[in-house]
């Protein structure tokens, strides 16, 4: 989990507004907080968002592994290109153009709605998961 810390107010959360001597800074990235004088630390705890990619991100790449093993090439990353322009019906021929059994469609689509499930209760959508 990360920290900022300013003027001595630590968060969880880096500030979208930074209120320095010299006025406001607004977008407020991690280079521009620390430019400022903030302090980014971090520990080995996951927040709940990091926890929730780590999970979607081991499961994408089992699959990847199953489908190599079953002779179909499809990475991580062209899963996530095409879960970033496509909607899921499009997904879906997308995979069986690439030749992915019915039966593992199936069992990916309810995996992938589940873990949407938990990503909606951490308010994240679809856009935030397969960001660039």
């Amino acid at each position: 989990m990360k920290y900022y810390t300013y003027n001595g107010v630590t968060t969880t959360e880096l500030p979208k507004i930074l209120r320095t001597p010299n006025g406001t800074i607004s977008p407020v990235s991690e280079e521009t907080f620390v430019q400022y004088g903030g302090e980014i630390t971090e520990d080995e705890k996951l927040t709940p968002v990091e926890a929730f990619m780590h999970t979607i991100n081991t499961y994408l790449e089992a699959l990847e592994e199953e489908l190599h093993d079953a002779g179909i090439v499809i990475t991580v990353d062209e899963f996530k290109d095409a879960a970033r322009t496509k909607m899921s019906t499009d997904l879906i021929d997308w995979a069986r153009e690439k030749h992915v059994p019915e039966d593992m469609i199936v069992t990916v689509r309810q995996k992938m709605l589940e873990l949407i499930a938990d990503a909606s209760r951490l308010e994240l959508t679809w856009n935030d998961i397969f960001k660039d």
